[in-house]
């Protein structure tokens, strides 16, 4: 029989001690995110230089879909889009991750500096899909990204090329 020594018996209630205090803050409070969720987007009220949009409650018949899946690897499939100078196109982005993301679109140097002011884009959702219908009326070149902490800097976002 093995008899323990005086440091392992005074060590065991410590790490005893410390898994219980690490559970318990573990559960008080509820739960705390690790990123700041951004205001709710309001499409039709940013002014988009060459771009516009509009909410996509009733779709505009003339509008073409693209379908587009935000997804946990942080990711947008697919996560290239051609467009017709003048065409309008609907977006529908469901966010298959289980987490928060966003989706903004407009001139690729707007998105590629995060400026909000300048895009259109959708509230931040964790499942379901959100709709965007936008007419590229100007030259381009145009991208789309997901704004939440860490995700476009991940590789969250797309490119938006133009065709005659």
């Amino acid at each position: 029989m093995k008899i323990p020594s005086p440091r392992s018996a005074t060590s065991f209630p410590a790490a005893l001690a410390a898994i219980a205090l690490a559970l318990a803050a573990c559960t008080a409070g509820g739960a705390e995110w690790t990123y700041q969720p951004t205001a709710p987007a309001t499409p039709a009220a940013s002014g988009t230089p060459g771009a516009s949009a509009t909410p996509a409650g009733t779709p505009n018949p003339n509008a073409r879909t693209v379908t587009l899946e935000a997804n946990a690897q942080l990711r947008f499939v697919p996560d290239s889009v051609e467009v017709k100078k003048g065409e309008t196109i609907r977006f529908e982005i469901t966010n298959t991750a289980g987490f928060p993301h966003n989706f903004w679109i407009g001139p690729q140097a707007e998105v590629e500096k995060k400026n909000t002011a300048a895009l259109k884009g959708t509230p931040d959702f964790s499942e379901g899909t959100q709709a965007l219908e936008v007419t590229f009326d100007g030259d381009g070149p145009y991208a789309f990204g997901c704004f939440i902490p860490g995700h476009y800097e991940a590789g969250m976002k797309g490119s938006i090329a133009l065709t005659t």
